[in-house]
């Protein structure tokens, strides 16, 4: 099943990550052509495709189809590979209590501001 991307969203979401053409469809994982007939409004991806591309331009899927105007992303991946410490705190984020929750935002706020 196809979903209804808006292109012109798609390419400005591209633009706002800075990057071209080419270089989106590698961080996507498509081919050039792929991405440019997307882009284009030439192609209608599934919605597996506008999941990996919201994913990838830091935007939201709602964004892409026309559901939100927030282009704000509303997930994030973490790769155990790239960012190991990071995917062990997200990963046990859950198992903690909400009292520990809230003591680790109030530390991690704390070494952001420096304080």
């Amino acid at each position: 099943m196809s979903a209804p991307l808006i292109p012109e969203r798609l390419k400005k979401s591209r633009e706002a990550c800075g990057i071209n053409k080419t270089e989106a469809a590698k961080i996507i994982g498509l081919t050039q052509s792929g991405y440019v007939r997307y882009e284009n409004g030439e192609r209608k991806p599934t919605i597996q495709v506008i999941e990996a591309m919201a994913a990838c331009l830091n935007t939201s899927v709602d964004y892409l189809i026309g559901e939100s105007d927030n282009p704000e992303a509303d997930r994030i991946v973490i790769e155990k590979e790239k960012n190991p410490i990071l995917f062990e705190i997200s990963e046990n984020f859950d198992n903690l209590s909400k009292t520990q929750q809230a003591k680790l935002l109030e530390y991690y706020n704390k070494l952001v501001k420096g304080k």
